[in-house]
């Protein structure tokens, strides 16, 4: 299976094409906007007479646009990526307070648990220091979650509120 790289007809952005895919209505990876693929090239056909059909010019507009306009379901590229980097986000977030945390403990916390020759071990103020790293680091990693939280309820408010697809909406008739 070969890939063909294309452009989009609206963003020009390169878009990779396979033979799986060609005349199927996709949605620009880049701009989002549908569009219809090229299919993949066809033998000449035999000459159709063409019959003359009088159609007023709103009616003929319409059939013409709902010809060219392929109906896409709506993508959830949008919704995704923002969830998929609030997930990011928590992860490095949280690793980089706890090796934040340990490089604390390291330089500060553990020598203090250590006696050297000019000061005896300090083993209430290590165990205090211990006890304020691991409640701070908490701390900052359940803040972290909280607003990971918030960008969950704030892109479920988006979802729930989005508008309506037009060809979801009833025609009146």
């Amino acid at each position: 299976m070969t890939a063909t790289m294309l452009g989009c007809p609206h963003c020009r952005k390169p878009i990779g094409s396979t033979p799986r895919i060609a005349g199927q209505p996709v949605s620009c990876p880049y701009c989002r906007r549908p569009f219809q693929m090229p299919g993949l090239p066809e033998p000449p056909a035999k000459a159709v007479p063409k019959v003359k059909v009088d159609v007023p010019p709103t009616e003929k507009v319409k059939t013409e646009l709902a010809a060219t306009v392929p109906t896409v379901p709506e993508p959830l590229y949008a919704y995704r990526s923002a969830n998929m980097l609030a997930n990011r986000f928590v992860v490095f977030s949280s690793a980089t307070i706890l090796l934040a945390g340990a490089l604390v403990a390291l330089t500060t916390i553990v020598p203090l648990f250590s006696a050297t020759n000019d000061r005896p071990a300090e083993m209430g103020i290590g165990i205090i220091g211990s006890l304020l790293l691991v409640a701070s680091a908490a701390v900052g990693i359940t803040a972290i979650l909280l607003v990971r939280a918030l960008i969950r309820v704030g892109l479920e408010t988006a979802w729930a509120v989005r508008p309506p697809r037009p060809e979801a909406v009833p025609k009146s008739g």
